[in-house]
């Protein structure tokens, strides 16, 4: 977790990012990200292999602590696990999702 040369702050969650196991590490990258100067906060998602409910609670707790701070979200590298449960619950129409910056 750290500002890009663009300015960005970046985040890379890997692994199960889910209750019992990757949350709360996660969870600490979201609240850093939310204290920052960076009007863009880009998730890195290349490195998850699964996400639960609790995950997509705190990106979408990201998400609207975020965008009342004035900052926006933007997810990248979205594996295809992951895209399957943001289409099944919809949140790739809140999202917004890129291939790449």
């Amino acid at each position: 977790m750290s500002a890009d040369s663009t300015g960005d702050y970046l985040i890379r969650p890997a692994g199960r990012v889910c209750l019992g196991e990757g949350l709360p590490i996660f969870q600490k990258s979201v609240t850093d990200a939310l204290e920052q100067p960076a009007a863009r906060i880009v998730l890195d998602l290349a490195d998850v292999s699964y996400i639960d409910s609790s995950g997509l609670g705190e990106i979408l707790k990201l998400f609207l602590e975020g965008k009342s701070k004035g900052k926006t979200l933007v997810l990248i590298h979205v594996p295809a696990s992951v895209l399957k449960i943001l289409h099944s619950t919809r949140l790739d129409k809140v999202f917004s999702i890129q291939d790449a910056l």
